[in-house]
């Protein structure tokens, strides 16, 4: 069988098929002849390029037709094996910036919470210049308590 780029068949008008790439959901990426004319004054010629011609053996063409669809099946299945290889490097990519973040954030709410502690101790713990010492002032060492 000769491949699309060898044959060049002609149209109902008389002049060259071009060769195209199907976008269709049901037969996307497959190659196919048309009228080269613009879409308004096409001819309405259509030929899959990826089908071979019928031998006229029944067996012969559904077994021809059987690897076609494998054929356009498999590199289907490559295209989305691409998609999903490039879908997983994006991912792994947002994964890595996000973990990066957390980890960030988890240093910061270290410090914040050290700082915290710090603060919350020093508090707690009397000014070194109001020790208790002999003279210091009733005030300063007296705890008074209201109750109500």
């Amino acid at each position: 069988m000769d491949s699309p780029e060898d044959f060049e068949p002609k149209c109902f008008c008389g002049i060259d098929a071009k060769l195209k790439i199907s976008h269709t959901v049901r037969n996307p990426h497959r190659l196919f002849y048309n009228c080269s004319k613009s879409f308004d004054t096409q001819c309405g010629f259509f030929l899959w390029a990826d089908e071979p011609e019928q031998t006229g053996e029944k067996h012969l063409d559904e077994l021809n037709l059987i690897r076609n669809e494998c054929i356009r099946l498999q590199r289907r299945v490559e295209e989305l094996q691409e998609e999903i290889e490039n879908e997983r490097s994006k991912w792994d990519e947002e994964k890595s910036k996000l973990t990066s973040r957390l980890s960030f954030a988890k240093d910061k709410l270290r410090q914040t919470e050290d700082n915290m502690r710090m603060l919350k101790e020093s508090d707690l713990m009397p000014p070194t210049h109001w020790s208790c010492k002999a003279d210091c002032d009733e005030e300063r060492d007296a705890i008074i308590k209201h109750t109500v």
